[in-house]
């Protein structure tokens, strides 16, 4: 193997048994606890987690940007094969935008509203004089195009409040990678936007990945990992007995319309701007005429229990339980095999919780459709699945028929979790 080989096999960072620490009045607050990883190039990185649970601090520990009061100590913090752990602010300096880009989760907060979005996606080219200053403008143009910015000739030339939220997302983005980084960090890049959107915005660091990039991806969804938006560490996902997550973003495509999700806050998911005939719409074979794709949307409202006169209205028009129907009528416009349900009723009220369990529970039945269905909510599970798989600390500690697992639980854990339900009798396992 020749040294450029070697180079190019070398992990990107290198963290061992990191801990932050952060200083504070009430004393000294500890933010991560022993976290060991590496990145490698062309490599993507998932860390998952609740909030609260140090993904950020981790993800900024690379970049240098926790702060004066954060104590950091490691075995091993080696960024571009340095030791990191002895930076000064100067090297820091030289290490973002340069060698690594930072994607934040809420574009409108993270961009300058007094910056255009070519001012923002051309600061680290001037910053690190990567191009004369006229050649500048070109470049950041020619970045725009690689994230999917619509007219990047007008954009360029915009302010982020006249932007939409996935256009504010893809200026982040091209000004993480304008300076052509080896690792980009995405810091829960997609939580503000809905699953179009979301798509998309991953799909644009799906194909950095694919260019020989590393990217660590730092979320609490793990539904952008059960829907095979990004590889795992190990093991594998299988669709119908084939891998897939290990098939490129090109072959995935034709088969993800197999895989369907309804989210947890429809509104959030839904464009604001878009009534619910055009939310439907975005699911539908665009081969279908214009009358095709309307009485399709009708139908799949219907067996929703929501009738044609909602097709003109907005997401925000409609109540909460209405949402979440037009949200579980999307995922069926893909006639999906399998629908991810991610905590699916947790923001609604019990009355309204009810009557969507049971229309999930119908459909079901009726189609035929298998469900992957994600909740803390331990009688919301007991009315609804089959098989269940009890998480913790991302691992599963007890798994199998459901009644089995409720009556005699196994693990310490679950018989904890269970032990909370009002009248519940447990069985000595």
């Amino acid at each position: 193997m020749t040294a450029r080989d070697a180079a190019a096999h070398r992990p990107l960072v290198e963290v061992d048994s990191l801990s932050v620490a952060f200083r504070g009045r009430a004393g000294t607050v500890r933010a991560v606890e022993d976290v060991s990883f590496a990145v490698h190039p062309g490599e993507c990185v998932a860390i998952v987690g609740e909030s609260g649970s140090g993904k950020s601090v981790t993800a900024r520990s690379l970049v240098g940007l926790n702060g004066r009061e954060a104590i950091p100590a490691a075995t091993a913090l080696r960024v571009g094969g340095r030791d990191a752990l002895g930076f000064s602010q100067r090297d820091w300096r030289a290490v973002r935008g340069r060698f690594a880009g930072l994607v934040l989760q809420d574009a409108l907060v993270s961009l300058d509203p007094l910056r255009t979005v070519g001012q923002e996606a051309g600061e680290a080219i001037r910053h690190h004089r990567l191009e004369p200053r006229g050649r500048v403008r070109d470049r950041v143009l020619d970045t725009l195009r690689a994230v999917g910015m619509p007219d990047p000739e007008r954009r360029i030339d915009a302010y982020p409040h006249e932007l939409s939220g996935g256009l504010r997302q893809r200026t982040l983005i091209a000004s993480a990678i304008a300076a052509e980084p080896r690792l980009i960090i995405a810091d829960e890049p997609t939580t503000a936007l809905d699953v179009t959107v979301q798509r998309q915005v991953v799909q644009v660091l799906a194909d950095r990945v694919t260019d020989g990039t590393g990217l660590l991806l730092i979320s609490h969804d793990l539904a952008v990992i059960v829907l095979a938006l990004t590889r795992p560490d190990s093991g594998e996902v299988r669709l119908h007995g084939r891998p897939w997550s290990a098939l490129t973003e090109r072959e995935r495509r034709a088969s993800r319309r197999l895989v369907q999700y309804v989210p947890q806050d429809p509104l959030s998911s839904f464009d604001p701007r878009w009534t619910v005939g055009q939310v439907l719409a975005e699911n539908i074979h665009r081969e279908n005429s214009r009358a095709r794709r309307r009485d399709l949307a009708v139908a799949a409202l219907e067996r929703v229990g929501l009738s044609a006169g909602h097709l003109t209205r907005r997401p925000r028009s409609l109540s909460g339980g209405q949402r979440q129907r037009v949200a579980i009528a999307r995922a069926l416009m893909g006639e999906p095999e399998i629908i991810v349900c991610d905590e699916p009723v947790s923001a609604l009220d019990v009355l309204i919780q009810a009557q969507v369990l049971d229309l999930i529970a119908d459909l079901r039945a009726e189609l035929g459709t298998s469900l992957l269905f994600i909740s803390h909510d331990l009688g919301v599970v007991h009315h609804l699945t089959d098989r269940v798989l009890v998480f913790k600390d991302g691992q599963v500690v007890e798994r199998g028929d459901v009644d089995e697992v409720f009556t005699a639980p196994s693990h310490p854990y679950t018989r904890e979790l269970l032990s909370s339900l009002p009248g519940r009798e447990l069985r000595a396992s």
